[in-house]
């Protein structure tokens, strides 16, 4: 199944609406003032002109001013898998989306926020994704009476 991916910006908000999803919801993520900032200039320099006001348009020729769809992504990744050489089972756009969930849950965002994020219903579905750090987190907890974090 194909996805077109309508990610547009909310720049008044600061935030992206990501429509037209796996499950049909609209979802509105934050977005920092440093990715607005980088996004505002990839749409004002590198994107080119179109009356599309989708963030992110297809590079195929037979997509001339579409969004991106769900291939043009994977084609997207594959490229730059292949071009850094990495390689495994896991490479793909799945492995970017659990590693943006582990990073957004061990910068203690909370497995809630993160699931959100991800467009998950439930937060078992979220753990599945999330690999803990727990050096981070053993810096962060206090010792349990009688108890040694370092055994």
């Amino acid at each position: 199944m194909v996805l077109f991916l309508d990610i547009v910006p909310h720049w008044s908000t600061g935030s992206i609406l990501v429509s037209d999803t796996k499950t049909n919801h609209n979802r509105e993520i934050p977005m920092t003032t440093e990715i607005g900032s980088l996004l505002e200039n990839y749409v004002m320099y590198f994107r080119g002109k179109t009356s599309n006001c989708s963030l992110f348009l297809s590079l195929n020729p037979r997509k001339k001013n579409q969004s991106i769809d769900t291939e043009d992504v994977r084609r997207v990744v594959r490229h730059a898998m292949k071009k850094e050489k990495i390689v495994g089972y896991w490479k793909g756009t799945h492995a970017l989306r659990r590693t943006a969930a582990s990073k957004l849950y061990n910068s203690k965002v909370g497995l809630k926020v993160t699931a959100d994020i991800l467009g998950h219903e439930s937060l078992d579905s979220t753990v599945h994704y999330v690999k803990v750090d727990f050096e981070t987190m053993k810096s962060i907890t206090t010792p349990w009476p009688g108890g040694d974090l370092n055994a």
